[in-house]
Order: structure tokens, then sequence, then C-alpha cells
């Protein structure tokens, strides 16, 4: 007897491979989030003032709250994070510190501060996600010590923020650094 019952059975086998490769293809491959978040793979940190929020892996980067500023490190495998712990032992550290006007003064007012003077001819320009303006500067200090600087826009034209990094490797291409300035913004997110 022929009729569709035998069609099925024909097209199934065949039909089956191409359903599943577009249901694993379509599932997000692999995206945490599956894509609708901006930075899959980070949480959101907002500072215990709600100024400013971030996006970043955690682990490894563990918030220290001060006065002035937050640090974040990643510590080393041998280092526990206490009161005795010394930054120089983390393998990166983050200070976000807010500073007094926009972010185009509040670099300069850095770069001449900075001994040796910083080499401006390599700055770039950043735009953050929430749409706000920056700079963002890399140099190495020693054999082991490396840093990027960005300065970005606050919610008014009188504020910014300084985000110092501090790596024991090269930071200036460093995209997990890149993504964690992007991710930027005042307020709470």
């Amino acid at each position: 007897m022929s009729g569709p019952r035998d069609r099925r059975s024909f097209v199934l086998p065949f039909a089956l491979p191409f359903m599943l490769a577009w249901l694993v293809g379509s599932a997000g491959c692999g995206d945490i989030d599956g894509g609708s978040e901006p930075f899959p793979g980070t949480v959101m940190y907002v500072s215990p003032q709600k100024t400013y929020h971030l996006r970043l892996l955690e682990p490894p980067w563990l918030p220290v709250t001060l006065q002035s500023e937050t640090v974040f490190l990643v510590p080393s495998s041998t280092l526990t994070v206490s009161v005795a712990s010394k930054e120089a032992d983390a393998l990166y550290s983050l200070h976000v510190t807010p500073r007094p006007g926009n972010a185009l003064s509040s670099f300069q007012t850095s770069a001449s501060a900075q001994s040796p003077p910083w080499d401006l001819g390599a700055k770039q320009e950043v735009t953050v996600a929430g749409g706000q303006a920056g700079l963002d500067i890399s140099w190495q200090e020693s054999a082991t010590v490396f840093h990027r600087q960005a300065h970005i826009d606050g919610d008014s034209a009188a504020t910014s923020f300084e985000l110092r990094f501090t790596g024991k490797k090269s930071l200036a291409d460093d995209p997990m650094i890149l993504q964690m300035i992007l991710s930027f913004g005042p307020g709470p997110g």
C-alpha cells in the first residue's frame, strides 16, 4: 500500500539531520546569556553609591571599596586577599576614581602629572556602550608593570571617571580590559 505514510518514512531520515542542524544553529551557539547582554559572560557591577557601573568577569575581579575609590583585583594563584595583601602581587588591578571636569580635562591633568610624561600620540578616543566619550592610553612602567588608563565622561560636564588598570603584561591590546572600558558608564546602569 502506498500513500502519505510511505512518503514520511522516506523523507524523515533525510530531513531529521537538517532539522537538528537548524535547531543547534539557532540556539545561541555557545553564547552565555544567548546574546541577550551586550557583553556575554560578564556580570554587572554597580558602585555602592550607584555613581557608575561596569561589566566584568567575576571571578576573577574582586572589588574592594575604599573611601575615595574602588579597587578591583585579580589575585594570582598564590595571593589570598586579606588586609595584608599587596596590590603589587595581583595579576591585574583597576582603580575607579571620580574626577572633577569632563574626560578630556581630567585626562590632560593626569597626563601633565606623569613623570615621565605620557606619549600623547598613543592616546585613543573611545565611546562607551552608554554613549559617553573618553580617552584611553597605555604605557609600560617597568619590565613587569604595565598600565592602561581611561577617562570617561560622567553624567554631567563637570564629572568624569578615571579607570587605571595595572598588570604584569602589556594591557595595550588586551580585549578583557577594552571590554571593561567599553562597558563602563555613569549611574546604576
